[in-house]
């Protein structure tokens, strides 16, 4: 297989995988408070990740103020609040319709790239 074909195989299970992150919280969130399991998914993210990163690398990166600030913001943002406005949405509706407004998320943020940012969409990015 090429490294292409492997990487589109790689990229289709990860996107199983977060597919799956709806159903599974909107279980969840029936026993667990939102910002108690939005803290234990990073927390066990981490776990399984710093150790496979620093495995990898052998050292960790040097952060410098300005890379660490932008990293600070950037995982705020993507990951903890977008985490908890989707725990927050599941409160309100089924795990399908979850997911179906999850999907979405590729495609809206191509059009906030292109808007905002001013990317350039070719043919192959808007058929994605």
């Amino acid at each position: 297989m090429s490294n292409s074909t492997i990487a589109y195989v790689k990229v289709s299970i990860a996107m199983s995988i977060v597919g799956s992150f709806v159903v599974v919280n909107k279980f969840i969130l029936e026993q667990i408070p939102i910002f108690l399991a939005s803290e234990l998914r990073l927390l066990i993210a981490s776990l399984i990740l710093l150790p496979m990163f620093y495995r990898k690398e052998r050292r960790f990166p040097t952060l410098y103020k300005k890379d660490a600030f932008v990293l600070l913001v950037q995982s705020f943002v993507g990951i903890f609040l977008f985490s908890v406005c989707l725990l927050y949405g599941l409160q309100y509706t089924s795990a399908v319709e979850s997911g179906i407004v999850l999907s979405c998320t590729p495609a809206a943020m191509g059009v906030i790239a292109y808007v905002f940012l001013k990317e350039k969409l070719g043919v192959v990015k808007i058929s994605g």
